[in-house]
């Protein structure tokens, strides 16, 4: 059975339901200005994982839907463990940002020695990198066009198209080609965008390269927009994928159905996760170190530096 979890901030409960729940079928939106849904949970143990990881006082099960569930250390948490929610409820990413700190050395060497990424895969990535700044020239030129054909091959050699009938399909060239025109002077702009000086203007800038992108013909956005923007802005966005990204961060894979939802999901990554990890100095230095290193072929930018780290910590 798969469970579903809706987190109320203003009454800061983390509420446990089964996706059979008619509160949970019912529900009019993911998100609300009081809380938001997450779900697709296989089993009652992951759900309760992500209830505690949102720092929420109290966690309970639905008394509607499961009330014969017992969860241990549910309401009592509320006493027990005031100070570490505390610093939770600000950042439900406090514990994997923690981890990833304490253990930077150890996912790195893991990413090397079992995820040996090599061929197109990594060649199409670091030509896409190298051609970014081509994005200024007009979108009929041969160089706008070549970078995005790197782009486009990088996305498709990442697994973002497989061939015959199952798995996901990318749109064709120009479609995606006429999408990334559409916003191209955006991306420009955002190349030259520090990450300790975004503001709420880039933040509606990455928004709107976000929805203007066309690679998928799935609905689906969040992964492959954000693998398309860590090509073409990779000081602001890493790639996200749902076995590693979603999995290490939330415990689940599940994406929210609609374009805005995946696009805060994006940003709530982002915001909670890389960017407190990018304020560290210490931390910033280390991830230099590998960047400069040319061992370390896959350690493009600080932000695909911490994508390496959680591979390499699942």
């Amino acid at each position: 059975m798969p469970y579903a979890v809706y987190v109320n901030f203003p009454n800061n409960k983390a509420i446990i339901h089964s996706e059979d729940c008619p509160i949970f079928r019912n529900r009019r939106s993911d998100e609300t200005p009081n809380g938001y849904w997450r779900w697709g949970f296989n089993d009652i143990e992951s759900a309760l994982d992500f209830a505690r990881q949102t720092g929420r006082k109290t966690i309970r099960p639905c008394a509607f839907c499961l009330r014969d569930l017992d969860i241990q250390g549910g309401e009592q948490q509320e006493n027990e463990h005031d100070e570490q929610f505390e610093e939770n409820r600000e950042n439900p990413y406090v514990d994997k940002i923690e981890d990833i700190k304490n253990n930077a050395e150890i996912y790195h060497k893991n990413f090397y020695e079992h995820f040996p990424f090599s061929g197109p895969s990594l060649y199409f990535h670091r030509r896409s990198l190298e051609t970014r700044s081509f994005l200024r020239h007009s979108c009929d030129s041969p160089e706008f066009i070549q970078h995005l054909e790197y782009v486009y091959a990088t996305l498709a050699s990442w697994g973002m198209h497989r061939m015959g009938r199952g798995g996901p399909k990318m749109v064709e060239f120009e479609s995606f080609k006429k999408s990334i025109c559409s916003v191209k002077d955006l991306i420009v702009r955002l190349q030259e965008v520090a990450v300790d000086n975004i503001d709420d203007a880039t933040w509606d800038s990455l928004r709107r390269v976000f929805m203007g992108i066309n690679i998928m013909k799935s609905g689906s956005k969040l992964v492959g927009h954000s693998k398309v923007m860590a090509q073409m802005i990779p000081n602001l966005v890493p790639p996200i994928d749902r076995e590693h990204t979603l999995r290490y961060l939330r415990g689940n894979t599940a994406v929210p159905y609609s374009p805005e939802s995946q696009w805060r999901m994006m940003k709530e990554i982002i915001s909670l996760f890389y960017i407190p990890l990018l304020q560290d100095h210490d931390f910033v230095e280390m991830l230099i170190h590998w960047r400069d290193d040319q061992q370390y072929p896959w350690d493009t930018s600080e932000f695909k530096i911490i994508d390496n780290l959680i591979i390499g910590a699942t």
